[in-house]
């Protein structure tokens, strides 16, 4: 699957230079329907091919991304799609904890001196290990913990959750959604195997068009944020208005609740005996209470705190939130590295 793409192109290349010598030699009549149709595919091709051309050496000279760069260079067999993972050393026999979590964690773009593992490493003396993966649900996250718990072996797990990941969880509510949807290949649990999916109407086919392709990457991504737009002004039906209506009523939701308490008693199991912290980035229900009643029941801890701290300074409208105002600035990641260092002092 990682090679597709370009032997997709490849194959694409070829066809266009021979379609087009085969017409330049006049082996087809010129007055033929044959050739009508042939001259009007390759007059598309090209158009094509010269679009794509275009848009790679725009991205080389203006974002530095090399000319054969695509999607399959962050694709993970198991993950879906590469997170982002940083270590931090603060000395051979400190104690380790690891960080998992989402886009939160993973820091959109901030250095990594600046993000909350940081503040917890350098407060509580310890190495601490953090992968972050924009839009990963508790699924992915599930899969890091086990990638690292034998490699890192840990002594705390800290597990950054959001409320959005009861949609991500599963491919039905993704599929739905126009604002939660990652659009990439990922695992969902379904049964009890984990299969990777891409979340849309011919997902395999468009993530094997914009795995290949600057052009439908772009044209893809413009309907999506056009759709993302009706749907915030009410002209499309989004599964988040019903959610908001029915909340664990709603069948589907359900559904993935119950797959997501499943996954959480997975990653119990996975880190065995050592303390397992649970924490919320944001503070939406019917979420909130929804993972408090998880961890009660799974004898996890769950922060709280956290979530209400960030709710009540956002209110008060203190400086701590991205441009887009929802993930975290650098005062908003030092807050929450604090609040998490604090209560590990305290406890372990």
């Amino acid at each position: 699957m990682h090679y597709l793409p370009e032997i997709f192109w490849i194959l694409f290349c070829l066809i266009l230079v021979a379609v087009t010598v085969l017409l330049y030699r006049g082996r087809f009549q010129r007055d033929t329907l044959l050739t009508g149709i042939l001259i009007s595919i390759v007059s598309v091709l090209f158009t094509f091919a010269v679009l794509e051309v275009a848009f790679r050496l725009r991205h080389k000279f203006v974002r530095d991304i090399p000319l054969t760069s695509n999607i399959n260079a962050y694709f993970d067999p198991d993950l879906g799609w590469r997170g982002v993972s940083n270590y931090y050393n603060t000395g051979d026999t400190a104690r380790r904890i690891l960080i998992v979590g989402d886009s939160f964690t993973e820091g959109l773009g901030l250095e990594s001196n600046k993000l909350y593992p940081r503040v917890v490493a350098e407060d509580t003396q310890s190495n601490v290990k953090a992968y972050g993966g924009r839009g990963y649900g508790t699924l992915q996250e599930l899969i890091v913990i086990e990638r690292y718990a034998a490699t890192f072996k840990p002594d705390i797990v800290i597990l950054q959750l959001c409320s959005n990941d009861i949609i991500n969880n599963s491919k039905k509510l993704e599929q739905e959604s126009y604002f939660q949807n990652a659009l990439m290949m990922r695992p969902y649990r379904i049964g009890d195997q984990r299969k990777l999916e891409f979340p849309h109407s011919f997902g395999k086919v468009r993530f094997f068009l914009t795995s290949g392709s600057r052009v439908a990457h772009f044209a893809f991504s413009k309907v999506d944020a056009l759709n993302a737009q009706l749907a915030q002004k009410g002209y499309l039906p989004t599964v988040e208005s019903t959610i908001a209506e029915h909340g664990i009523n709603y069948p589907e939701y359900h559904e993935s609740v119950q797959t997501t308490a499943l996954l959480l008693q997975e990653i119990k199991e996975e880190v065995g005996d050592k303390p397992l912290i649970v924490f919320l980035a944001d503070d939406i229900e019917p979420a909130r209470s929804i993972y408090r009643g998880m961890t009660s029941e799974l004898d996890i801890v769950f922060l709280e705190e956290i979530a209400e701290k960030m709710s009540l300074l956002r209110n008060n409208g203190a400086d701590i939130f991205h441009q887009d105002q929802v993930h975290w600035n650098e005062n908003g990641h030092e807050i929450v590295g604090r609040l998490l260092s604090e209560y590990i002092k305290m406890n372990y």
